[in-house]
């Protein structure tokens, strides 16, 4: 007779005897995995440019004495050293910005190797930052204020430091390293103009006695800090002031990089046209056209104080402002472009209906690459310039569209301005895609799913359009009839390449200690000068146009004697 209760007893017995194994088990490879011997390199926080940073390596669970080698990844000499200590601090310096990784390598008594990396970004202080600059920044991972470099605000106190408010909500003093980590995204500088350099320094004085200290928000800290001096940085009466209230403030401005500054002859208005990188869309290229300058547009915000190189374009983001800088991320080849019957109120409303659509969807018009498997979800949207049209796409624009409408519609009605599309509204087959297997799947999709024409307008049109004019940095040139004799006038043509007409001051420094200095709005002059001997002369013409752009040009002339031929 079978008993029940001792089957369970001997069943409950093997499941404890195999658990117990399993913990046993556990624990043995719990203890050899940390006695495992093993290196850990760790690197300070401080990554910046021209400044030491420590590396320390320890090696665990062996026995020295030690062989450690030290990669730095920027291409100088590694560090080696033997020693019996288990640990090592290493200092190196990076002269150049940019991204490294660092490999040490351990040999131990038994000649064993053992290997760890650590990766760092190593940041550079721009030199056109002073010292109580704002810097302006967005998280990247929340979006604190809709649009850019918005969502965080510090302050310049020199040494490469910041002031600011922590997340935790405590004022604390870091390197500018800690805005290039992985929570930080774009960034630019901001300052206030009039201000004294002892108010300057009160301000850093007022922030650092904070340092410490909780309740305060950074907007806060920031207005209060510039408050202590008398100095208002937001005109927001209300009590509730966002970092945006202080970057549009009259009285604040926005510093610009030198490197990355729009050329001076770029007025409001004007329309800058680029390619996208391949290396920078690798995978995605499927909105890259052929041809020259006019993937992608944009309309420029002018020169005044607090926008600086701004642009108002359509992306994937929607409709918003971007730097010259942005664009070079993942951009080349810029050219700018001048809409050439348009006069400055047109200029003006033409930028005020594209910042009316700040904020609105951008319309996929190449293709929603989300949304591409079938005729349904193609997403190829048309040009529409009334954003009120019953179009499902009306309101949202792509890059091209959002340029074209906003000066179809600069006199403030709705198509009664200027068409910059060379093909008015006229049906063409659309360009292909630059990369070739995305062109083919482009026609594909194209020519099954869609009518072979549809209205729409690209960088190319704009180009092609009677009614926009390219851009061109200025040069100048002259021409000498030569030979010339001495004692003989020598006549001098002088021609200057320009895009606008502007005011111009010419200098001709004829080599022989005399010079002419002439005004004229004409970009074309022809001088005459005499040499009263012969000989080698070096002639440099001085151009200043009403831009302030400089342009020289200069050769060396041979003047013959009396008997010469």
């Amino acid at each position: 007779m079978k008993i029940f209760g001792e089957t369970k007893i001997k069943n409950w017995f093997l499941i404890g005897i195999i658990i117990t194994a399993i913990i046993v088990f556990l624990i043995f490879i719990a203890i050899f995995c940390q006695t495992l011997p093993y290196v850990e390199l760790t690197a300070d926080s401080e990554f910046e440019i021209e400044r030491g940073i420590s590396f320390d390596a320890e090696i665990k669970y062996t026995s020295g004495p030690y062989v450690y080698t030290f990669d730095f990844g920027d291409g100088t000499p590694g560090y080696v050293e033997t020693m019996d200590s288990s640990s090592i601090i290493v200092n190196h310096t990076y002269i150049m910005e940019g991204t490294y990784t660092i490999t040490v390598t351990v040999h131990d008594n038994y000649n064993d190797m053992y290997m760890d990396r650590e990766t760092i970004h190593i940041v550079d202080m721009p030199d056109y930052v002073n010292m109580g600059d704002f810097l302006y920044i967005d998280f990247k991972n929340k979006d604190i204020e809709s649009g850019r470099m918005n969502d965080h605000i510090a302050v310049y106190i020199g040494d490469n430091s910041f002031i600011h408010v922590s997340e935790e909500g405590e004022v604390e003093a870091v390197k500018y390293s800690y805005f290039n980590t992985q929570s930080f995204d774009s960034r630019c500088f901001g300052y206030v103009p009039n201000i004294a350099g002892y108010q300057i320094d009160a301000v850093v004085d007022w922030l650092e006695e904070k340092i410490g200290e909780d309740g305060l928000s950074p907007t806060e800290l920031i207005i209060n800090a510039y408050n202590s001096q008398g100095i208002k940085i937001n005109d927001n009466t209300n009590g509730d002031v966002n970092i945006q209230d202080i970057i549009d403030y009259n009285d604040t401005e926005i510093r610009v990089d030198p490197i990355f500054k729009v050329p001076s002859f770029v007025e409001r208005g004007d329309i800058v046209l680029m390619d996208g990188r391949l290396d920078a869309f690798q995978g995605v290229e499927f909105w890259l056209r052929p041809g020259f300058s006019n993937d992608h547009g944009a309309l420029y915000l002018g020169h005044d104080y607090r926008n600086g190189n701004y642009f108002i374009h359509a992306s994937s983001n929607g409709v918003d402002n971007v730097t010259l800088q942005e664009f070079s991320v993942w951009a080349e080849n810029f050219t700018y472009w001048d809409v050439n019957k348009a006069d400055a109120n047109m200029k003006n409303g033409a930028i005020e209906f594209a910042k009316d659509q700040l904020m609105k969807e951008y319309q996929y018009f190449f293709g929603n690459l989300k949304h591409q498997d079938t005729k349904e979800n193609l997403e190829l949207g048309t040009k529409d310039n009334n954003p009120y049209g019953s179009k499902e796409t009306s309101d949202r624009w792509y890059c091209m569209e959002l340029i074209w409408a906003s000066y179809y519609n600069c006199n403030g009605i709705i198509g009664s301005g200027i068409d910059i599309d060379r093909n008015a509204w006229g049906e063409l087959i659309p360009d292909l895609p630059r990369v070739p297997e995305k062109a083919q799947d482009f026609w594909y999709r194209y020519s099954v799913y869609l009518p072979l024409n549809f209205s729409y307008v690209t960088g190319y049109d704009i180009q092609k359009s009677t009614n926009i004019t390219r851009l061109v940095e200025p040069s100048v040139d002259f021409e000498v009839d030569t030979p010339v004799q001495e004692g003989n006038p020598l006549r001098f043509n002088l021609s200057i390449n320009v895009s606008r007409n502007t005011t111009y001051e010419y200098v001709i420094y004829f080599g022989d200690n005399t010079s002419i200095k002439n005004e004229s709005t004409e970009n074309k002059l022809s001088v005459n000068h005499t040499y009263g001997l012969a000989g080698n002369y070096t002639v440099l013409l001085s151009v200043v146009d009403s831009y302030d752009n400089v342009i020289t040009d200069g050769q060396i002339i041979h003047i013959l004697q009396s008997d010469e031929k």
